[in-house]
């Protein structure tokens, strides 16, 4: 697959050979999540430490200079957005999640009754955003939601502000949309803020006509939107806007703003709790305190952080740095061609694949094609599929992904909505599949052969032809998140462990006697006892497969032997079967004296490709088993424990003892 020649119309390659020397950690590596978070350049952080080693700076609270400081990064935040203190304030907040939160927690819907407003949201908003409907229902105001295809309709019909005709209302209605969608890209209109104000959403509240005359307010999610693109505020006038900072920069994490338009700021008159910094007087023994007057000064509960605050000087700095100007003279319009291009290469390459038969290897989840960048970001997303249709897994590709060091996104990416509309999903089918066990953020990639989500690639502002190209070519750890209880095993252990693996701090933690974790519910609804493993009491592995499986390994660079491989499963149980894999068909087994109840396959993930003995990685045997088994990752059974045979009890499990399956209930197998 050729490479892009798009970068040439954007940036040169002195430019950007100076972006690649920022993250040469990266190695081999492959980042295509810039849409869960950017990368840091290394500068970045050398100006920021620099900074801090010869520096000192207080509390804002007590000192002036750090305050004055932060006053300066204030206005140079607006700037970003072409705006200015006199018509922007900024509030300092965690991040674009705290940032929605403070908005809701804030608004006043009615001044005389919240039972006048409503909050309007967008279907296919982040779920931080879905979150403020419990908010807005304790403050008894309706929650009303709208279709993608509804908004993208109704915002394109002109309203004009009525003239003279509006009834005096004391009602607010408050719409969050986001100003570009994380699930794939797409750009919702900025120039529609003044047309929503107008009123033409107002037909989605005609069950409550006293709402049509209510003051329309809008709060854009920009935090997808502001990593890669140019939001210029001096065009696009939202009441309220979030964003996180480390979703541009990379660093620091843990902040973010609230953007208020100061015109709309007396509506934020709802907050409850104040902290440190934010009263002008606060008497302790009577429920008596004023606020003060300036808007993040009365927002901004408690001490700032400071010194993440005061990075974001050396993080504009570094944008300027590095990126030259070459589009619309500014620095993000550079970065949103760059990003654009690529993702369309990217898009035409894999709309482009097909297998042998003709069939298309690709469904790709897009609301654009990529002909107008004003409505298209850098986010491809898109699911594979087999030669005979059918889908294959985002786990699957996940792990696939991992073999070959590229970093992405699967699942649905907190965007319910747009994972329902894209994947043809009904409300009823969501909760059937909550009931089979699939949860937001698991590792369900299928459920009767339909997927439950997909992989997203997000292009970052690092130079990536090669890593596409890896990508693209490609197509063709978890251990138990568990808390358990147990002892450490002392020093003298420890040391001993270190030395023998040539790894400093190792620890030997043995579980309590009395720490009990259950197994996750089979498809019976049976849970065991498991100890430190993560999915079942015992795994057996057939050397015979293994032996069939390392037949199978097409790849000259495989050097592995079968014993080798063996070791690779990690099985607790191995046996050599006279017939390969005839242990997928087993019920139950008996070995020596005991009874095993066979609990399923075994999914298997990248730990496979890892060499036991040097711990060098290759893709192998994952791939093989990938294309022997029509994309199922599995290789061999968990068991659990029944019992002892006729009840006898106090006999070890034994090597070389006699193994023999059972097929059926009533059925042994030789």
């Amino acid at each position: 697959m050729s490479e892009t020649i798009t970068l040439s119309r954007v940036m040169d390659s002195e430019q950007m050979q100076a972006i690649t020397s920022e993250f040469n950690r990266l190695g081999e590596r492959c980042y295509l999540e810039h849409a869960g978070a950017a990368l840091y350049p290394q500068s970045l952080l050398q100006h920021v430490h620099e900074d801090l080693l010869n520096n000192v700076y207080m509390n804002p609270h007590t000192d002036k200079y750090t305050r004055d400081c932060i006053e300066q990064i204030r206005c140079l935040v607006l700037n970003h957005f072409h705006t200015d203190p006199s018509k922007y304030s900024i509030i300092f907040t965690s991040g674009a999640t705290q940032s929605l939160k403070l908005t809701i927690e804030s608004f006043e819907f009615s001044s005389n009754t919240e039972e006048c407003g409503s909050f309007v949201y967008l279907n296919e908003n982040h779920t931080s955003v879905l979150g403020l409907r419990e908010i807005a229902e304790d403050k008894n105001v309706d929650v009303i939601n709208i279709s993608h295809d509804n908004f993208l309709k109704s915002i394109k019909q002109n309203h004009s502000a009525p003239s003279g005709q509006k009834s005096k209302t004391d009602g607010n209605i408050l719409l969050a949309y986001p100003a570009k969608s994380n699930f794939n890209g797409f750009k919702y209109p900025l120039d529609c803020v003044q047309n929503i104000k107008n009123g033409c959403l107002n037909r989605y509240l005609m069950k409550h006509l006293c709402k049509v005359n209510c003051n329309w307010y809008v709060l854009l999610d920009a935090a997808a939107y502001v990593p890669t693109n140019n939001l210029d505020l001096s065009i696009t006038q939202p009441d309220f806007v979030c964003l996180s900072f480390y979703k541009i920069f990379g660093y620091p994490t843990g902040l973010g703003a609230l953007l208020v338009k100061n015109t709309s700021a007396d509506v934020l008159c709802k907050k409850r709790y104040f902290g440190g910094g934010t009263v002008d007087i606060v008497i302790s023994g009577e429920n008596f305190h004023i606020k003060r007057k300036i808007l993040h000064e009365r927002m901004e509960d408690g001490t700032l952080p400071f010194l993440s605050i005061l990075a974001l000087k050396h993080c504009f700095d570094m944008l300027h740095r590095l990126i030259p100007k070459t589009i619309n003279n500014h620095i993000m319009d550079t970065i949103s061609h760059h990003t654009f291009y690529l993702a369309k290469d990217l898009y035409n390459q894999l709309n482009e694949l097909h297998h042998p038969n003709g069939k298309k290897a690709v469904v790709l989840y897009m609301d654009s094609d990529f002909s107008d960048i004003k409505i298209q970001g850098g986010i491809v997303t898109f699911n594979l599929l087999r030669e005979d249709g059918s889908f294959v897994g985002f786990m699957e590709f996940q792990n696939m992904a991992d073999l070959f060091n590229i970093n992405v996104r699967t699942g649905c990416f907190c965007n319910s909505g747009s994972c329902q509309r894209h994947l043809n999903t009904s409300n009823r089918e969501m909760k059937e599949m909550y009931k089979a066990g699939h949860k937001c953020g698991d590792e369900i990639d299928l459920i009767n052969g339909n997927p439950t989500g997909k992989p997203s690639i997000s292009v970052p502002l690092e130079p990536i032809i090669e890593n596409k190209t890896k990508f693209a070519s490609m197509c063709t750890s978890k251990v138990c998140m568990d808390m358990v209880k147990g002892y450490d095993c002392g020093d003298d252990v420890s040391d001993w462990i270190s030395n023998a693996l040539g790894i400093s701090y190792l620890r030997l933690i043995k579980q309590s006697n009395t720490d009990v974790r259950p197994q996750k519910k089979n498809a019976d609804g049976e849970q065991k006892l498991l100890s430190l493993c993560n999915q079942a009491q015992f795994l057996l592995i057939n050397k015979a497969s293994v032996r069939w499986l390392h037949g199978r390994i097409k790849d000259p660079m495989f050097s592995a032997s079968v014993d080798n491989l063996t070791d690779r499963f990690r099985g607790n149980l191995i046996i050599d079967r006279a017939v390969e894999l005839t242990e997928r068909e087993w019920h139950r087994i008996i070995i020596g004296k005991h009874e095993f109840k066979v609990d399923g396959p075994c999914q298997r993930c990248h730990m496979i490709c890892i060499d036991q003995q040097t711990g060098e990685k290759t893709a192998e045997p994952l791939r093989t088993i990938s294309e022997q088994f029509a994309g199922k990752m599995r290789f061999g059974i968990y068991l659990s424990y029944v019992g002892p045979v006729n009840g006898m009890k106090d006999k070890a499990l034994k090597v070389k003892s006699i193994v023999k399956p059972m097929i059926n209930e009533d059925d042994i197998s030789r």
